[in-house]
């Protein structure tokens, strides 16, 4: 009976011990999601940044392109009929930079959602551990259904911990390669 006792409790130290170990390690994974968010919230932010600079060059060159007399033929319909020729000297740029912020855009939503499943599975993993004790406090009183209860808690926590959490990602499903 003795050694059945010392069993069921290195059972349990196991457990916790397991559990403990599952939320420091998802834990550090989301701290590391947070560095990546931040560092992609950076780039994003240049990128809208460079589209601003290379919107007041666009802007300048269509100015410079206007002459003096293409200005007083067309009054200051003259600035925008000269607006699309910088536009589409610049859409080297541009597209590049659409499509760099657009992926950083989706980066950052990724790590987000990322970080908030881990966040989720650090929760489940402390709240077992304190249901655990719990369930354990209940079977010293002598309540009768602890063992079925100890189990359904394992189930679902495994359950929960077990979760890809890229499954909580959009899946979204393309035709191009280009966006791929």
């Amino acid at each position: 009976a003795k050694c059945e006792d010392l069993e069921g409790k290195l059972k349990d130290f196991l457990a916790r011990a397991t559990i403990g170990r599952l939320s420091r390690q998802f834990e550090s994974k989301q701290n590391e999601l947070v560095k990546a968010y931040r560092r992609s919230q950076k780039f994003f932010y240049g990128a809208l940044i460079a589209f601003a600079v290379f919107g007041c060059l666009s802007i300048w060159l269509a100015h410079s392109l206007v002459t003096p007399e293409f200005g007083k033929t067309y009054g200051v319909l003259a600035f925008m009929l000269k607006m699309p020729r910088a536009i589409i000297q610049f859409a080297p740029f541009y597209l590049p930079l659409f499509w760099y912020s657009c992926h950083v855009n989706r980066l950052m939503n990724q790590n987000r959602r990322l970080m908030e499943e881990y966040a989720h599975k650090v929760v489940v993993s402390e709240t077992y551990i304190g249901l655990a004790e719990q369930v354990e406090e209940l079977e010293k009183k002598g309540v009768l259904q602890t063992k079925a209860l100890s189990q359904d808690l394992l189930e679902s926590t495994i359950r929960v911990l077990c979760t890809n959490p890229n499954t909580s990602l959009d899946k979204v499903k393309v035709q191009t390669p280009v966006s791929e």
